[in-house]
């Protein structure tokens, strides 16, 4: 029998309690079981709600599905709610309607999450701040852009709710010089859907975690607009930029 653990034996087979030398002289000798490394408690996907993009694993912001050109004022919006009915989960990205038909730039965008249904009320759980980019574009239909929901241009880390009702919104603090593309039901590029199921996963080297999650969207509330949330743009539950969530869903 093994006086300390090493990699022949099993744990509880070493002859005696363990003392700090023997893992001292064990670790040094290479001898040390290694550290049990369980598979990911988490999984990693993408939740549209057009079908011009994909659910689950697949990264679809290239998908050209947006043909309908937006201005984008100072202080108007686009906003969706949303909750996961199966999973806690956080929101890391989100996909917005790149520049459209000449008309990229400048894009002044602020990103916010809320607890509840509603604009502008309530909990934040996340806000990016204001936060500019040089929005490219092509010629109609467009892809998507991804915008971090934290700080610094920085994916989302919030642990949001299972069953819990969040409003994600996205402001433009000044007037784009770029105008995005915008999908809407039956343009032709597919359909938007109010629920949608998803699988997705995260692996590490000791095994890969699928999740299957379950989701709904629908109009967000606006009895709170003001500031720069005081003009609907054109989001609701059959349109506009916002395509796809990026997040993180956990078992």
């Amino acid at each position: 029998m093994a006086r300390i653990p090493n990699t022949s034996t099993t744990w509880g087979e070493a002859s005696s309690m363990w003392k700090m030398n023997d893992v001292y002289v064990a670790r040094n000798g290479g001898e040390w079981p290694p550290t049990y490394l369980p598979p990911p408690n988490y999984a990693d996907g993408y939740v549209a709600r057009f079908s011009g993009y994909l659910n689950g694993d697949n990264d679809s912001q290239t998908h050209s599905v947006n043909n309908w050109n937006r201005w984008l004022g100072a202080n108007e919006y686009n906003a969706i709610t949303v909750r996961c009915t199966s999973h806690d989960w956080t929101l890391q990205r989100l996909f917005h309607g790149s520049g459209i038909d000449g008309y990229g730039g400048a894009f002044y965008a602020r990103c916010t999450v809320w607890q509840g249904e509603e604009i502008n009320h309530g909990t934040v759980v996340e806000d990016s701040g204001n936060q500019s980019y040089n929005l490219g574009w092509s010629y109609s239909p467009t892809r998507a852009i991804k915008l971090g929901v934290a700080p610094n241009y920085s994916d989302g880390t919030s642990v949001l709710t299972q069953n819990q009702w969040y409003t994600v919104g996205v402001s433009y603090y000044q007037t784009c010089v770029a105008r995005c593309g915008t999908w809407y039901n039956g343009n032709g590029y597919g359909y938007s859907a109010t629920s949608v199921q998803m699988t997705c996963s995260a692996s590490n080297a000791n095994g890969t975690t699928y999740i299957t999650s379950d989701w709904e969207f629908k109009n967000a509330g606006t009895q709170y607009n003001g500031g720069q949330w005081t003009t609907s743009n054109t989001a609701s539950s059959t349109q506009g930029p916002i395509g796809v969530l990026q997040v993180k869903v956990y078992q």
